[in-house]
């Protein structure tokens, strides 16, 4: 899966609740990314896994 959608996810809960909320939902998910290329493929489970 290529990082838009990872990013548009990002964006949505930056705009609607803050940078420290993405932080907190960024580290739940064990996630290491703070940001996403657009364009850039990621593994499925990256996304589908949260």
């Amino acid at each position: 899966m290529y990082g838009l959608g990872n990013q548009a996810i990002r964006d949505m809960i930056c705009v609607d609740h803050g940078e420290q909320v993405w932080t907190r939902v960024r580290l739940a998910a064990e996630v290491e990314l703070e940001q996403f290329g657009g364009m850039e493929p990621y593994p499925d489970d990256l996304t589908t896994g949260w």
